[in-house]
């Protein structure tokens, strides 16, 4: 981690409250600083059919200080030891968010927030920030307590593809784990459908050449990790469940679920396809989304 801010999209809500907290225990020294951003937007000008209706841009921009004002109380009280500044932000919270994270470690938001931040990766909002910001995203998504947590609970879970977004995936998850003192699983899909292949092979003769080069694979995907990270133990997991529902699994109990954007294979096109509505709309805890065009410290 650098001395790069890392960025909270707040609103009020008890999501963003989340995401904050989730911040102030990533951004604690010898971390990076926190940069709480509260972005609100002034009403539309009044029309020749229509007069000004709802609250001024006054009242709107004095509501959002008072937000923000709250947030860095809250931060400031919760970790005394931390670097901890405010932005407040007039414009589209995606525009700004992206804009802010060109100079950021990271940004992290919460899931179904209110105002600009309502409905966080059901609309174009939290497509745009994890899609184009250009650092890692982490969605701070609620957690089922009545859930049964699995073999990686506690740990920092990663999807690994072999792409260059899944190397960046792998590099940040790595980060994190370093940081949180906590092991690493790298998962790999094998995506199989049980459908036999050419000729006379079968499913198992499918399966076990899949694994073979699965293994291979995640093998080189890991290479020279273990050397630049000593202290976080890495294992490695090859499933054959399709990847949204096998990732979801994952995070239940996880410390943190790191997928990659516009990768190969199972999981190619995450954000953009099935398994990208999945994974952010079904995961429980946080999740972390590394774009092909995120920079990982």
């Amino acid at each position: 981690m650098t001395d790069l801010p890392i960025v909270v999209g707040y609103d009020g809500s008890p999501g963003s409250r989340e995401a904050l907290d989730f911040a102030l225990a990533t951004a604690l020294p010898p971390k990076a600083p926190l940069d709480v951003v509260h972005v609100w937007q002034p009403p539309p000008p009044p029309t020749r059919f229509a007069g000004p209706s709802g609250p001024s841009a006054q009242t709107l921009q004095a509501v959002a200080g008072q937000v923000l004002a709250e947030a860095l109380d809250h931060a400031r009280r919760t970790a005394p030891a931390a670097q901890v500044g405010g932005r407040l932000a007039e414009g589209r919270p995606a525009e700004t968010l992206i804009d802010t994270g060109r100079g950021a470690a990271m940004i992290v938001l919460g899931s179904r927030g209110l105002g600009g931040f309502g409905n966080l990766l059901l609309g174009s909002t939290g497509i745009q920030v994890a899609s184009h910001a250009r650092c890692p995203v982490v969605i701070l998504r609620p957690r089922d307590a009545a859930a049964t947590v699995g073999p990686d609970a506690g740990r920092v879970v990663v999807g690994v593809d072999g792409s260059a977004s899944s190397e960046a995936a792998v590099a940040f998850a790595l980060e994190q784990a370093s940081w949180a003192r906590v092991g690493v699983t790298a998962m790999l899909s094998l995506d199989l459908l049980g459908i036999p292949g050419p000729g006379e092979l079968t499913p198992l003769d499918v399966l076990e050449a899949d694994a073979g080069e699965g293994a291979a694979l995640l093998a080189e995907s890991l290479a020279g990790w273990q050397e630049s990270y000593p202290d976080v133990e890495i294992r490695t997991r090859i499933v054959s469940e399709r990847p949204a529902p096998a990732l979801v699994a994952a995070s239940i109990g996880a410390h943190l679920l790191v997928v990659g954007t516009r990768g190969l294979g199972g999981f190619r096109s995450l954000m953009l396809g099935s398994v990208s509505h999945a994974v952010p709309h079904h995961a429980q805890g946080p999740v972390a989304v590394v774009s092909r065009h995120a920079r990982v410290a």
